[in-house]
């Protein structure tokens, strides 16, 4: 894994979620690129950071901005990208994204 990959691994999966949050916005921004999709998408720990961190936003009440930006970044990585998906799959994003839903439900 590359340098930069590690760094944004490393925001993602650490405890300043506005940190974490920056993180994942300059991943959704990569993940805009096609290239950018599969180098960032195909990168170990990548999946499992994110997931990571939608599920800690998903519980965090008062930052919703982790939870958008970490949408966008799984959002962004998977358009028009099969093994993006996959992965997302793999690393657990189903429960992740169920749960992101939940938190956005008002009853």
């Amino acid at each position: 894994m590359s340098l930069p990959v590690q760094e944004l691994c490393a925001q993602l999966a650490g405890v300043d979620l506005q940190a974490a949050a920056a993180a994942a916005e300059a991943l959704a921004e990569l993940g805009k690129d096609e290239a950018a999709r599969e180098a960032f998408g195909g990168a170990a720990g990548v999946w499992p950071a994110l997931v990571g961190l939608l599920l800690r936003a998903n519980g965090e009440a008062g930052f919703p901005a982790a939870r958008q930006q970490a949408l966008r970044a799984i959002g962004n990585l998977c358009y028009e990208h099969e093994a993006n998906r996959k992965r997302l799959l793999d690393a657990g994003g189903v429960e992740a994204l169920a749960g992101a839903l939940a938190a956005l439900t008002v009853w």
